[in-house]
């Protein structure tokens, strides 16, 4: 089984997928966790990037077990990137506010735990994900 979860920042993608990852014997592919160790190394995130670096995570799973994609695809460009069958898509349908308030409770102290940068990436999540659900 190969999973896709998809939602805005804040609403629980990572937790989740860690969940499902361990109930279901999946293996987790997180975008948002390539993203920040790139990111980390100074590297500059194309889509290309992003979906060679997933597809690479991809191709170490162990042959036969399932995988969650977690936040990829972000926006349609991503999506002739998935190569694997995927059997659901899972939607994390949750409101600003909600979202915001958890980014802000979270004790993970993220570079990306900001106003400013959370503000961004609703837009961007409002601009390029949503086209993807």
């Amino acid at each position: 089984m190969n999973l896709i979860i998809i939602g805005p920042p804040g609403s629980g993608k990572g937790t989740q997928s860690k969940l499902l990852s361990i109930n279901l014997n999946l293996y987790h592919i997180s975008s948002g966790d390539i993203l920040r160790d790139e990111i980390k190394k100074g590297e500059f995130i194309s889509d290309t990037f992003m979906a060679e670096m997933v597809m690479c995570r991809i191709g170490e799973v162990e042959g036969g077990k399932g995988i969650i994609l977690d936040g990829f695809p972000r926006n349609l460009y991503q999506i002739p990137f998935v190569t694997i069958e995927i059997s659901g898509v899972i939607f994390l349908n949750v409101s600003k506010d909600i979202c915001k308030k958890r980014v802000f409770q979270r004790n993970e102290n993220r570079s990306d735990d900001s106003d400013i940068v959370f503000e961004n990436r609703w837009e961007l999540y409002e601009r390029s994900t949503l086209e993807v659900v």
